[in-house]
């Protein structure tokens, strides 16, 4: 169901709104949705923005049930701890087509989505993702986190490690980029796994992951961090005006058999 959205009146920037002719970006929040039916809503999602013709940013905030995905920097030898064959059940594990290594996702994580159409000759993709990454920068920045590192590649961390990832893919003419922000993971979760390998671990850091929880050592609530968020991200897009909804209305399509 596609809920009455929140408007925020403000000047206008280079992105169509489809609602009321004028530009915006549309942000959708969807709870905990298991990773494959989030993966599959972005398709569809894509191929309507195609379809249709339009120059509209549409991006999905939830987060997910515990599920581990390895993109293309990502390998088996990031998943195993000394003296077991692997920190985690392979059950749980899912090789996706993105940049970056193995990811840890769970009730915790905010997950980010933004699907975008793009022309391939041109470096529109790369532009997209490094106004998302100043978003999240300016916001972490905004909340007191010490950033020690910002790659707008790979991720941001922070004194304990990375506390937030990133795994981007392109289409011919669409730009899919995901942002993973440890906000209040369970404890221990996040040492399961490398996210990058020794060797493209940037120098200085370290392959694991951390939390604005491990960082603030203070409460932190996942309503603040989402609601903070989304304007740091749309002002960063050079769009202070956006919408917000609840769920999508091409939910109702979505068919998937694992999560």
């Amino acid at each position: 169901m596609d809920d009455e959205s929140t408007e925020f009146d403000r000047p206008e920037c280079g992105l169509r709104d489809p609602w009321d002719g004028s530009p915006s970006v549309a942000f959708h929040l969807l709870d905990c949705a298991p990773f494959s039916l989030v993966a599959r809503l972005q398709e569809l999602i894509g191929e309507r923005l195609l379809r249709n013709g339009l120059d509209q940013t549409v991006i999905l905030v939830c987060e997910h049930p515990p599920i581990v995905t390895v993109g293309r920097r990502g390998s088996w030898r990031q998943l195993l701890t000394p003296g077991q064959e692997s920190a985690v059940d392979r059950r749980f594990v899912k090789w996706v087509p993105r940049s970056g290594g193995c990811i840890v996702h769970g009730p915790g994580q905010l997950a980010v989505y933004s699907i975008a159409p793009h022309h391939p000759a041109s470096p529109a993709a790369r532009i997209f993702c490094a106004a998302l990454h100043r978003g999240l920068a300016s916001f972490l920045g905004e909340i007191g986190i010490s950033i020690r590192r910002a790659d707008p590649q790979l991720g941001i961390w922070s004194r304990l490690g990375a506390v937030a990832v990133y795994g981007n893919r392109d289409s011919e003419e669409l730009t899919y980029h995901g942002l993973y922000l440890n906000v209040y993971p369970p404890r221990g979760s996040l040492n399961q796994v490398q996210f990058l390998p020794p060797s493209d671990v940037p120098m200085g850091q370290t392959a694991r992951m951390s939390s604005l929880l491990a960082e603030q050592r203070q409460p932190v609530r996942m309503a603040q961090v989402r609601a903070e968020l989304m304007p740091a991200i749309a002002q960063a897009l050079g769009c202070e005006r956006y919408h917000i909804f609840t769920g999508h209305p091409l939910l109702s399509r979505v068919r998937v058999h694992d999560g």
